[in-house]
């Protein structure tokens, strides 16, 4: 953590560009570890990219749309792209470790800034179904096959939320169908017994 914050704290009497080309230098290093499959190596360079981007990218709107009009808007949008680009990659990784709440959030972050990632929301879909938010995942995955509809791993994955999704609302109405049927004998006995206490 340490390092993470001198690294932050050099950073930003770093020139933009340089501190640009440093992170895309970090981003690409990551993108090489998680080629090998070495994931945490891979996060720590994200995270590595990231920090020389602190303070640095554009605030946008749920819609996507710059809230503010700083200086050197062609840069900053650049450094949006590649923040962007490391979040999804620290999704992809942790997807792999089934880290699933920091797949949302991370792919959140993504979706903010571009409303039509389709890998973005391709992982968040993906996350929320094996958290059991079987219709926001549904959500996610039938934004994502509209926009990339020949894309079978997005198609597959939906299929399996839909399965899992009808199976919960039959659980869901089979166990208040149960519940009703129990209530409706327990009033039946009820009523019963208070007859039979009429005549004693």
């Amino acid at each position: 953590r340490q390092l993470g914050v001198a690294v932050c704290m050099a950073s930003k009497r770093v020139p933009i560009k340089q501190r640009l080309e440093q992170a895309e230098k970090y981003k690409a290093e990551g993108n090489g570890f998680f080629r090998q499959k070495e994931y945490r190596r891979a996060i720590k360079k994200y995270h590595l990219a990231l920090l020389q981007l602190k303070d640095l990218t554009i605030a946008v709107s749920p819609m996507g749309i710059p809230t503010e009009d700083p200086r050197n808007h062609k840069e900053k949008e650049r450094g949006n792209e590649i923040s962007r680009g490391c979040y999804n990659n620290l999704a992809a990784c942790l997807v792999k470790s089934e880290e699933w709440d920091r797949v949302i959030e991370y792919t959140t972050k993504v979706i903010e800034g571009e409303p039509q990632n389709v890998k973005a929301l391709f992982r968040r879909g993906q996350a929320r179904c094996h958290l059991k938010d079987y219709d926001r995942a549904r959500d996610d995955l039938m934004q994502a096959i509209q926009l990339e509809p020949s894309d079978s791993s997005v198609r597959r994955h939906l299929d399996v939320c839909e399965k899992a999704l009808n199976d919960y609302k039959k659980k869901e109405k089979e166990m208040y169908a149960a519940m009703f049927t129990s209530t409706s004998r327990s009033a039946e006995l009820e009523e019963r017994h208070a007859d039979t206490d009429q005549y004693e």
